[in-house]
């Protein structure tokens, strides 16, 4: 099957994207680790999960983009858009990112200081019905 020059320019250019994609999905996971540290086991299964996501992105591009015919010059392709989104725009996402990070480190101590709150003032309300339900009872006996 004989391709045309332009169908592997504009694969090249689809598999730079693609390369790109993947680094930027990448530097997502990376944010999201940022603004909320986990433990080792949680780390391995975001890593787990991105490289699900990337193997599943990289079949479904030599499936349906490629006509399933995986050629070298394609792994080139997407290694070299992910070099170029790291230099380029990848510093600018994490700069961005970090920033974003802090704000939802700060969003999710106020919502777990408002529940902490809410949890302990029910938690009062509770035992305050419980202490006039038992109080109530003993006036009755008496």
């Amino acid at each position: 099957m004989e391709q045309s020059t332009a169908f592997e320019l504009w694969l090249a250019g689809c598999s730079l994207l693609f390369g790109a994609a993947g680094m930027l999905l990448f530097d997502l996971f990376r944010i999201w680790r940022l603004a909320f540290p986990a433990g080792r086991v949680s780390t391995d299964l975001q890593d787990l999960l991105y490289w699900v996501l990337l193997t599943l992105g990289c079949l479904a591009f030599l499936l349906f983009v490629n006509r399933g015919q995986p050629r070298a010059f394609i792994l080139i392709c997407a290694l070299l858009g992910a070099l170029l989104y790291r230099v380029t725009a990848g510093r600018v996402v994490m700069f961005a990112g970090g920033g974003a990070a802090h704000i939802l480190q700060a969003i999710q101590k106020k919502v777990a200081n408002f529940f902490q709150k809410a949890i302990v003032k029910l938690q009062k309300i509770c035992n305050n019905i419980m202490n006039e339900t038992d109080g109530g009872d003993e006036h009755e006996e008496s």
